[in-house]
């Protein structure tokens, strides 16, 4: 069995950066440089209007209301 990975967390800031060198270049070639895989770099590019729409240093696109209000 393969180890845990730990979970990494991004801002907005290095998303949107990210998503504009794989727009001038390619998801691969971004991928390899940002050190990420190619499926974030891809999510990332189709969410990038939700990416200039949030405050730059937050990282989850979390919003809403809770799911259980009387446990938290």
């Amino acid at each position: 069995m393969a180890p845990n990975a730990k979970r990494r967390r991004y801002e907005a800031c290095f998303k949107l950066k990210v998503a504009a060198y794989a727009k001038s270049r390619n998801n691969c070639a971004a991928a390899r440089e940002c050190g990420v895989t190619e499926k974030r770099v891809r999510d990332w590019k189709l969410k990038e209007h939700l990416l200039r729409s949030m405050p730059r240093k937050k990282c989850a696109m979390r919003r809403g209301t809770a799911h259980w209000p009387n446990l938290e």
